[in-house]
């Protein structure tokens, strides 16, 4: 949280963007309306803005120019390397959701850093919700095979194209932060049986979950689910929480695996498990253990996976500068931000 007491003019804030792999020094950026045009000029590839007095590519950066930089607007992935040569920072402003780029940056023999990391956050729940929910309606429609019958102008068996009805379904929802909760809404209204997995369980009940279950009680949820959703982000202790023998509990109904949160909650040899020994019967793969999936991975070509190249929510430049905007007048007020990553449970 920042200082209590009425804050000074900011004077020197820095946006790294994987986009254009450009950093920039923005000078007075009290007018943060300035600061997001100037982001979008560049994305653009437009001439730099009046307003931005430095501007180099991340290979050239040198510490000694990022030594006053307070506040940070960047993509975790391209300036976590740089953290540590800033020494006045004191507020960073993820522009991802997931923020494990900079945990593994971190030294682990020393305390948890004194800025204050926010994440992007309150925007992705629809439509990652809209993915999970149009995975298992293009799944359970079997539009998959009516494309084949389509493109060899076969007039398609019905017997081969009967379906299951979604009020017939459950979903188990692994992680349950605003994402979870909004595919859960979206699920409910679908009439699915909706069930939540949590560290711990919840004291508040939510009108769209039927059962809640701790972690401990994996084993059990997933024995009633015909869908797995996995939203965690990665931390030291989601890390390989699906790999192993764990899906061998889905096996009586063949549970269809979506994994829209980080791939490294299972193992891409324990999906391979899973699915040639027909515990789980299928993987819908938005995430996966190391990105870009290797071109010999067998995953590609099972047919029984789906999988798409981390799009399930995209992130779109004005709901990074409206989260952003919103943060920074709190942080002029000296009031808490939004979305603070706590550094002790690494999300």
């Amino acid at each position: 949280m920042a200082d209590k007491k009425t804050h000074k003019p900011v004077h020197d804030a820095l946006l790294a963007s994987t986009a254009c792999e450009e950093l920039h020094v923005v000078r007075n950026v009290d007018d943060m309306h300035k600061f997001a045009f100037i982001r979008e000029k560049k994305a653009t590839k437009q001439k730099h803005n009046k307003h931005v007095s430095m501007a180099t590519t991340s290979r050239d950066i040198s510490p000694e120019r990022l030594q006053d930089i307070e506040i940070l607007l960047a993509d975790p992935t391209l300036i976590s390397k740089w953290l540590s040569h800033l020494p006045k920072l004191k507020w960073m402003q993820s522009t991802f959701a997931g923020v494990n780029a900079v945990f593994e940056q971190l030294p682990q023999d020393k305390p948890s850093p004194s800025f204050v990391l926010t994440r992007l956050a309150g925007v992705f729940g629809p439509i990652i919700a809209e993915y999970v929910v149009g995975h298992i309606i293009a799944r359970e429609r079997k539009f998959a095979l009516c494309r084949k019958y389509q493109q060899s102008k076969e007039w398609g068996w019905w017997e081969e194209l009967s379906y299951r009805e979604l009020s017939e379904l459950t979903i188990g929802i692994l992680g349950f932060g605003d994402i979870g909760q909004e595919i859960a809404r979206y699920c409910k209204s679908m009439r699915m049986t909706v069930n939540s997995i949590h560290r711990k369980i919840p004291t508040t009940k939510f009108s769209y979950v039927d059962e809640s279950f701790s972690v401990e009680d994996l084993h059990e949820c997933l024995k009633r689910c015909d869908y797995l959703c996995n939203v965690l982000p990665s931390t030291p202790n989601t890390v390989g929480l699906l790999s192993g023998d764990v899906l061998l509990s889905c096996k009586e109904k063949k549970t269809v695996l979506i994994n829209v949160g980080r791939g490294d909650v299972i193992s891409n040899d324990s999906i391979l498990k899973a699915l040639n020994n027909e515990w789980i019967g299928g993987a819908i793969l938005d995430v996966v253990e190391q990105e870009p999936l290797s071109k010999d991975s067998p995953l590609w070509a099972h047919p029984q996976v789906t999988i798409t190249p981390h799009v399930s929510g995209l992130t779109a430049s004005s709901q990074v500068i409206n989260i952003f905007l919103e943060n920074f007048e709190l942080y002029k007020a000296g009031k808490p931000m939004k979305y603070v990553v706590d550094w002790s449970k690494g999300y």
